[in-house]
């Protein structure tokens, strides 16, 4: 059965984003299962540091896709997706059987080298937002793409 797996860096701390995650989270659930992974956000205490920073937590999320059949990197350098074919990835994942992962860096992002070796890099918008409101965003999307694939009128 195909499963959803999201990995991302650390908590959400905006409690109103909090809320609408947590609301796209259960909405999704009752379609597929889902599991959120959360990598611990490490504090970076040198803005020099940042590319072994980003390697640091790259170790940290390639442990989580280890056990997915595929995964996709959010990261802006990516392809931009439309709705249809983020449906027709999920759509080949579940006649596939494939458990799914969509990773999600923090506040400074993905490393480039975590992101070559994802098999699908895309760009969720051409545009600059927060790291947390970018889970809300994506979190949405991944509820329409399911109404889509279940029929319901959500998407319409």
């Amino acid at each position: 059965m195909t499963r959803l797996v999201i990995v991302w860096v650390g908590p959400i701390r905006s409690r109103p984003i909090q809320a609408l995650a947590a609301d796209y989270l259960q909405r999704i659930r009752r379609w597929v299962p889902c599991e959120v992974r959360e990598v611990p956000e490490r504090p970076l205490r040198d803005p020099h540091q940042q590319a072994a920073h980003r390697r640091a937590e790259a170790a940290a999320l390639r442990a989580h896709v280890r056990d997915l059949d595929t995964w996709v990197v959010l990261t802006p350098s990516g392809e931009a997706w439309s709705t249809e074919r983020w449906l027709q990835w999920w759509t080949t994942a579940v006649t596939q059987g494939w458990r799914v992962g969509v990773v999600l860096g923090g506040p400074i992002g993905l490393s480039p080298e975590l992101e070559q070796e994802a098999p699908y890099r895309v760009a969720l918008a051409p545009i600059t937002m927060s790291h947390e409101m970018t889970r809300a965003v994506f979190l949405e999307l991944m509820y329409r793409i399911l109404s889509l694939w279940k029929g319901t009128p959500y998407a319409k």
